[in-house]
């Protein structure tokens, strides 16, 4: 098999290339925390909704074993990136010990 390694310039190069650029200096714009919480609150709202989506769509559609098993490990899948997002727990109840939010992890 042959790679094409052909590359032109195109819009989409051109805006990877900018959000290369610009990331590093989001820093010195000084979000205000207020904007930022919305924003955290909507990528929460986000993962959660589509766990919760991924598993009932998952469990209505008849999906043979392979698929059914692909699907649930996606619902998985969204659920730990809503705990990472969460830092297991620790936004939701924080003022507990370490050992609490290592073993929500571990679950």
């Amino acid at each position: 098999m042959k790679l094409n390694l052909e590359w032109r310039w195109s819009v989409r190069s051109s805006l990877f290339l900018l959000i290369i650029i610009v990331v590093p200096f989001v820093q010195a714009l000084h979000i205000d925390t207020k904007w930022e919480k919305i924003v955290e609150q909507a990528q929460t709202i986000f993962l959660f909704g589509s766990f919760v989506f991924t598993l009932v769509l998952t469990l209505k559609y008849p999906f043979n074993a392979k698929q059914r098993a692909f699907w649930l490990w996606a619902a998985l899948w969204w659920l730990v990136l809503l705990g990472r997002d969460q830092n297991w727990g620790r936004q939701m109840w924080p003022g507990y010990s370490i050992a609490v939010y290592h073993s929500i992890a571990a679950v």
